[in-house]
This record gives structure tokens, sequence and C-alpha cells, in this order.
């Protein structure tokens, strides 16, 4: 078993979730993308896989079994932490990631087409900026995440 497969199991071991082989691979890949791309484009805050799954993945799993049905907005994704990472285990959720850097929404596209996510919709804008903020307004999301990107009033309003 290899570093990646044995950490990803700690990780899901610790946090009592258990998944099919398929989403375990599609996971691997993910992380695997991630790390090609963050070489290339400085896209996450380590290039330690090992941390990113003790640090970003749990964080990011550990609230899955605690969120509402319905359509989620992941403000200042990045590398997709935490809503893509939430969209592929749930695939049935629609999950709309939002960044204002091209090289993270460029990454993020990459990994919707690669991994076939029909959940996931990506937009490169910043909701600080009013036309942004606009449009996300336009749709209905039951759950938002965010991460010091925005005041929490200007995601509410």
């Amino acid at each position: 078993m290899n570093d990646l497969r044995r950490g990803l199991n700690e990780t899901l071991e610790a946090l009592l979730i258990t998944l099919s082989e398929e989403n375990i691979k599609l996971i691997e890949e993910y992380i695997s993308m991630l790390f090609k791309w963050h070489a290339r484009h400085n896209i996450i805050s380590t290039k330690d896989p090992e941390y990113f799954l003790k640090r970003d993945f749990f964080d990011s799993l550990s609230m899955i079994k605690h969120l509402p049905n319905g359509a989620m907005l992941d403000v200042g994704s990045g590398g997709g932490i935490p809503g893509l990472i939430i969209g592929l285990i749930k695939k049935e959720t629609p999950i709309t990631l939002i960044d204002r850097r091209e090289k993270a929404t460029r990454f993020l596209e990459h990994v919707k087409l690669k991994l076939e996510l029909k959940n996931i919709k990506v937009i490169c804008g910043d909701i600080n900026v009013q036309s942004d903020l606009k449009l996300l307004q336009s749709y209905n999301f039951d759950f938002i995440f965010h991460q010091a990107a925005v005041s929490d009033t200007r995601v509410t309003d």
C-alpha cells in the first residue's frame, strides 16, 4: 500500500467514514492532480501530501455527516477545499466553487472534467465585486463555505 493510500485510509478511519473503492480512487486521483498542479501554480498552502490529508482533507470531511441536503457554495475554493472534496463524496449534491484566481479555477475545471464530476460548477469571480456577487445571489444555496474570503454579511445579504 502506498503512502497516499495509507494516509487516506487512516484519515477515513479516524472520521469513521467508509467509502467505496471507486470513491477512494477518485480522491487519490484528485490529490495526485492537486499536487502536480500545485508544484507549478502554488494552489494550496502545503507541499506535503501527508500534511494535506491530516489538516485540509480531514477538516473537509469532518463536517460531511453534518451538512444539510441541498445546493452548496464554496467561496474562495482554491484547490477545492472543502467544496470539491465534499463533492467527490456527495455526488448528488450540487456544489458551486468560486475563486478569483484564474489558476485555481482552471485547476478546478480540469479536475471536474477528468473525474467527470457533474455536480460541480466552477466560477472564476470575486464576491467582493458587485457583479459577481449579484450573479451568486441569483442562485439558491442551502449552505455556504468560506474561509476568510469575505465578511459574513456580504455573503448572506
